[in-house]
């Protein structure tokens, strides 16, 4: 499918958005009103963090990493998506930074927005962000803090019949700071393959996709990124798995 420009797509409004640094941005970022506030509170501890950190250039750890095209770049926020028009290309689709599609097939899987897994799973996502706030690379904190994110359960017992695909898709031809989040856990014998495509479509964006997973004894994750083609920006991906042995 021929996807439609991330400024054309059921937006509140088409205004050009100001240009800033990656720091710049994420300190202005404007937080998703339709988040509860316990999620919120959350997400303004994880930006703290970030703002806090040593970020590239700033560590012995980026000490070899050249990150002068990264400092000099400028983004902006991508606009919130107030309707869905994409084809079945994969069970959820991220569009420009945001959720625009959503479907389980599996029975027994859940597949929330983290804003609604709070709701039931407060304490599991609470003990997420306690992990990604104190994670030394600052890209983590940042995903945490500025992502529409997802949180994936596969209850104890469960084995999920079908993989679950994942399509991070963008099209704009200037730079969008592209933060994603996606939480999963899974339980006791539960088992899932999931398929993360990285779309690469547009120039110049900043990626940073986070994928934090908490497997219990004898869980199966069968993780693949699918990577379709040449991709002219920044991307920060990070992986955070915790195993059980009980």
């Amino acid at each position: 499918m021929d996807y439609p420009e991330c400024s054309s797509v059921g937006m509140k409004n088409t205004t050009v958005m100001t240009e800033k640094s990656w720091v710049g941005l994420a300190k202005d970022w404007t937080l998703n009103d339709g988040n509860p506030e316990f999620l919120r509170e959350l997400q303004k501890k994880a930006l703290a963090a970030f703002l806090n950190s040593k970020g590239p250039g700033k560590d012995e750890a980026w000490k070899y990493v050249n990150t002068e095209a990264l400092q000099q770049a400028s983004f902006h926020q991508p606009q919130p998506i107030l309707s869905t028009v994409f084809a079945d290309e994969a069970d959820i689709v991220f569009h420009c930074g945001r959720l625009a599609a959503l479907n389980n097939p599996n029975p027994g899987m859940e597949v929330l927005r983290i804003r609604e897994a709070v709701q039931a799973y407060g304490a599991i996502v609470d003990s997420f962000f306690s992990r990604l706030i104190k994670d030394e690379n600052p890209f983590v904190p940042l995903s945490g803090a500025l992502a529409d994110g997802l949180f994936i359960n596969v209850p104890a017992g469960i084995r999920a019949e079908l993989p679950l695909s994942v399509l991070f898709h963008q099209r704009e031809e200037s730079g969008l700071l592209l933060a994603h989040h996606l939480i999963v856990v899974l339980g006791e014998g539960a088992s899932l393959d999931l398929y993360l495509n990285l779309g690469h479509e547009g120039v110049g964006h900043l990626n940073a996709l986070l994928l934090q997973a908490d497997l219990g004894k004898n869980a199966r994750l069968h993780l693949v990124n699918v990577n379709d083609g040449f991709f002219n920006g920044f991307r920060f991906d990070q992986t955070r798995i915790r195993m059980s042995e009980k």
